[in-house]
């Protein structure tokens, strides 16, 4: 074997420490060897630093919107009921557009706010199978239904009603994934045990990102 210009041989260093219980090998072609484990450790530590962009409404923004009282309806037949329901709904949706604009107060806070209830809810439907339940009770022509009434306009228009939210999505992920690729070039490819390794690394990179981007600190 070859000595490199510091008179030692070239290929695989000795296992060298990069971080606090993690090591590291480097192959023939510099390229560094370490467990999926390390690598997410590593990879955690390095995009920690990276900035997420909020996209938050000003609350001292809100408006009030007044309350409207309801109004009681006698039990009627299954065909008015659902021709009442969808010219009611209808109607209503200049009336919503305005509401979703104008909340008494901020619904992000009052969520927050609320999330004991909303966990113990969830905790009471699970003990209860309701999903179970619910499913059990439907097939593919209710999804077909539904697909046939939205069609690919009604797609296109909910795409188009999210670009905003795409757009600050993406502006949050790209730096993210733009450290992680750049961190998975540095890993070796030298043998099936390394590319595989490599493949655990990306899969584990990708779940630190959500991990970061939720909020989450991985115990």
């Amino acid at each position: 074997m070859d000595p490199n210009e510091n008179g030692e041989p070239k290929g695989n260093s000795p296992t060298k420490p990069v971080g606090v219980s993690i090591a590291a090998s480097v192959d023939n072609e510099g390229k560094i060897r370490m467990s999926p484990e390390d690598f997410a450790q590593v990879f955690r530590q390095l995009i920690a630093p990276i900035p997420i962009p909020e996209h938050h409404a000003d609350p001292s923004t809100f408006k009030t919107n007044p309350v409207t009282p309801g109004v009681g309806a006698r039990v009627i037949d299954a065909t008015q009921w659902h021709k009442r329901y969808v010219k009611s709904a209808m109607d209503a949706a200049d009336d919503w557009f305005e509401r979703a604009l104008t909340p008494k107060g901020d619904p992000i806070d009052r969520a927050i706010k609320a999330n004991e209830k909303r966990k113990d809810r969830l905790a009471q439907a699970e003990r209860d199978e309701k999903w179970l339940k619910t499913m059990g009770k439907r097939s593919f022509s209710d999804v077909a239904a539904g697909i046939l009434a939205v069609k690919a306009s009604g797609y296109s228009a909910a795409v188009d009603a999210k670009k905003g939210k795409a757009e600050n999505r993406i502006k949050e992920l790209q730096p993210l994934v733009l450290s992680l690729a750049e961190s998975l070039d540095k890993l070796s490819t030298a043998d099936k045990k390394a590319r595989g390794d490599k493949m655990l690394a990306a899969r584990d990179g990708m779940l630190e990102i959500g991990n970061k981007l939720r909020g989450i600190t991985p115990s």
